[in-house]
């Protein structure tokens, strides 16, 4: 693959991955740092790319290693070996409370993802985390547009059970409405 094809398939789908990684790492500027690894790495092994596959899924899934190293070598702070002054979002409650409402949905989201059938789960991950179109989504799977459709459908009824469940609420109830 020449540096100029490279270039054209980098263009295409660089914030696709980018925000592919953004919603895995949560943070911007590590998702970016990590967006950027990948396609160096990518380019540098280009000429190991096999066409059967699209580039997105094989830089995506390079992105997703590049991710998991990042993990793994990001230090664990205990709160109780902090010195010095409080942090400043430590001691505005709005951003504590925002902060901990939203790790909070993140993990009842994944809580209620986990209860569904791994089909409709891809299908959802696949196209609302991911971005892929219904159409790559198809490729990938190598399974007809109609079936991620249905599944996509239907992934999003069994969520929304599972979520309800996760938020212990009465069946049917979404956010409160009936």
């Amino acid at each position: 693959m020449t540096p100029l094809a490279f270039q054209e398939l980098h263009n295409g789908c660089r914030d696709k991955v980018l925000a592919g990684i953004l919603g895995y790492v949560g943070n911007r500027s590590e998702a970016e740092e990590v967006t950027a690894s990948a396609f160096a790495t990518a380019f540098r092994k280009r000429n190991s790319f096999r066409r059967d596959a699209l580039f997105f899924t094989w830089v995506y899934r390079i992105a997703l290693n590049e991710a998991h190293a990042s993990l793994r070598r990001r230090p664990t702070v205990s709160l109780d070996a902090m010195e010095g002054p409080t942090p400043e979002a430590l001691v505005q409650p709005d951003l504590m409370d925002s902060a901990l409402d939203r790790a909070n949905c993140c993990r009842k989201l994944r809580m209620a993802l986990k209860c569904l059938p791994s089909k409709y789960r891809q299908a959802l991950v696949d196209h609302f985390v991911r971005g892929y179109s219904v159409k790559q989504a198809a490729k990938l799977r190598r399974i007809p547009v109609g079936t991620v459709l249905s599944r996509l459908f239907n992934g999003k009824k069994l969520l929304r059970r599972a979520w309800a469940v996760e938020l212990g609420q009465e069946k049917g109830q979404w956010h409160g409405h009936k």
